[in-house]
């Protein structure tokens, strides 16, 4: 007995499980979201099913083909952040698969589902839309449940963040994370991380167009007093354009702190929970008490 597929079910399920997989790959390693490269890299992934309708082949090319499209489809996602950070997502995306796989099979085989059809490496079960959505949200599911299990607590309340830069004051929500922790290797200080987007109006154009240039791949001119942070994120080892504030001022509840020449890391994307401007991490949050 054969299988009746329907090329337009096919492609557009897997669309839609490649987005989902592809979102939780970037969250697993704290990877920037593109919502083109992210979409493009769906359609690549939903495309690669169609290897379940061509003729056999060998099994070293069957292996060759997957590991290929895997690697095609992780490069086209995400930005390239260094070997290290691609062969972390690479796995991510191949064992959330890998599990998604296992949810699936193992609710066709509770369910008595119909027949299965497998050729190069690629499987298909012929079962409802809902069993399949049931499926990607039981993976999610796991996921949030590891979330919940092994992030880091964030602070409660948000800090009140208040630094002048080149004798301009600056005022920003920051959140507070105490599970992280950044030290200056060049000074010894405490690091505070700000997000160039959320406040880019506020900050002197001099440091936003330094900070610009670098993200845009050029070297900016030395006098702009910019220089460069390297740090450890879940994403692998980055380096972060950084520039020294002449004070800095940080307030939660009816508790102040004050510090002098305070080294502040700027990155593209805002803090998670709440898309926040700033962070301020543990060796912060400590002096509150």
């Amino acid at each position: 007995m054969k299988t009746v597929i329907y090329l337009d079910l096919l492609l557009g399920v897997n669309l839609l499980i490649a987005w989902c997989m592809l979102r939780a790959t970037a969250w697993l390693t704290a990877a920037p979201i593109r919502w083109l490269r992210v979409s493009l890299a769906s359609i690549l992934a939903s495309l690669s099913t169609l290897s379940l309708l061509a003729p056999t082949m060998p099994p070293w090319l069957q292996i060759c083909t997957k590991l290929g499209s895997a690697v095609c489809i992780v490069a086209v996602a995400f930005p390239h952040n260094g070997p290290l950070a691609f062969a972390q997502r690479a796995l991510w995306y191949f064992l959330l698969n890998l599990l998604l796989a296992g949810c699936v099979i193992c609710f066709a085989i509770l369910l008595d589902s119909p027949n299965m059809e497998s050729n190069n490496l690629s499987v298909y079960l012929s079962i409802s839309p809902q069993l399949l959505v049931a499926s990607v949200l039981g993976v999610w599911l796991l996921l949030k449940i590891a979330e919940i299990a092994f992030t880091p607590p964030f602070s409660a309340a948000p800090v009140e963040l208040q630094m002048l830069v080149q004798n301009k004051v600056v005022h920003l929500e920051a959140l507070g994370d105490s599970g992280c922790r950044i030290q200056d290797p060049l000074t010894g200080q405490k690091v505070v991380l700000i997000s160039l987007p959320a406040a880019r109006s506020q900050l002197p154009d001099q440091v936003t167009y330094a900070v610009q240039q670098y993200f845009d791949g050029q070297l900016p001119p030395g006098s702009t007093g910019l220089r460069l942070l390297s740090c450890t994120t879940a994403g692998g080892n980055a380096l972060l354009p950084a520039f020294s504030a002449q004070k800095l001022v940080l307030k939660r509840g009816s508790k102040t702190i004050t510090e002098p020449n305070v080294t502040v890391g700027i990155t593209k994307e805002s803090f998670q929970p709440g898309q926040l401007p700033a962070l301020v991490g543990a060796d912060w949050l400590e002096r509150f008490g």
